[in-house]
């Protein structure tokens, strides 16, 4: 009996773990999506702007009868109309219908591999590691002007250089989702991050997370953040390594991002 209520104890442990994790997973897709739509409308705004500038010019051509384009007015016409009618498909809001086509409009400033990869590069950065005081951020770059690129403190209190780059990934996959991207290269300086996703934990989870020295697993709440993040499906991912500080602009860009997420702790 006592070790019956011994092991209902650990499972309702590690099912409170579960939803934990879970739930940071979501406040962290959260903390991104307020980002991604406060650029989002920015962008959008200016989008709206330029749009009626440029139909204003043309309704004063067709009220003005065409003079000075040479065009005639039907013509101008079906101009205006065709172009309003593009435009406006492309600048329905987040949430209505058009949603689908509106963020493969988007998606033009990410990149693929051969292999149809979508890469996006991470980071994480930590001032002051391992001592009093430390500040840790995360650093994700999709590319020159992505809406998507983002630089935000580490979340919860153990702020390490290995905690900002499991959660830097975890940022990406959940982005990566979130705009229907199925398959994605995640670009990092980190061989630590690339062997405990590939490599270590596979033993670890067969072991209760316990490493081969019979430790508990430092980074274990945050490597299944990732790995939950990842199974919620519709994804697969992998991991290139590249060389850090070494003049790559997706690293530098990712660090550089990330170093500004550890300043606003």
């Amino acid at each position: 009996m006592f070790v019956a209520r011994q092991f209902l104890s650990f499972q309702s442990k590690m099912d409170n773990r579960k939803i934990l994790n879970e739930l940071r997973g979501f406040q962290g897709r959260l903390v991104l999506m307020k980002e991604e739509n406060r650029k989002y409308y920015e962008k959008k705004d200016k989008e709206i702007i330029e749009l009626s500038d440029d139909l204003g010019t043309l309704i004063k051509s067709i009220e003005d009868g065409g003079s000075g384009t040479g065009t005639p007015n039907n013509q101008l016409l079906t101009t205006a109309k065709r172009k309003a009618t593009e435009s406006i498909q492309n600048l329905i809001p987040l949430g209505h219908s058009n949603v689908k086509r509106d963020r493969l409009v988007q998606r033009t400033d990410l990149s693929e591999d051969e292999n149809g990869y979508t890469i996006v590069h991470t980071d994480g950065a930590c001032s002051d590691n391992g001592k009093k005081g430390d500040r840790a951020g995360v650093g994700i770059w999709w590319g020159d002007g992505s809406p998507h690129n983002i630089g935000e403190p580490v979340k919860g209190n153990r702020h390490t250089n290995n905690t900002a780059e499991i959660q830097a990934a975890t940022f990406a996959v959940a982005q990566a989702r979130g705009l229907g991207i199925r398959k994605l290269n995640i670009h990092t300086d980190s061989q630590f991050l690339i062997n405990c996703m590939t490599k270590w934990i596979h033993g670890w989870k067969r072991n209760n997370w316990m490493t081969a020295s019979k430790k508990p697993v430092i980074n274990r709440e945050d490597l299944e953040a990732l790995e939950t993040e990842i199974n919620k499906g519709n994804i697969t991912v992998k991991y290139t390594y590249v060389a850090g500080h070494a003049g790559i602009k997706g690293n530098e860009e990712a660090d550089r991002l990330a170093r500004s997420g550890a300043e606003t702790r």
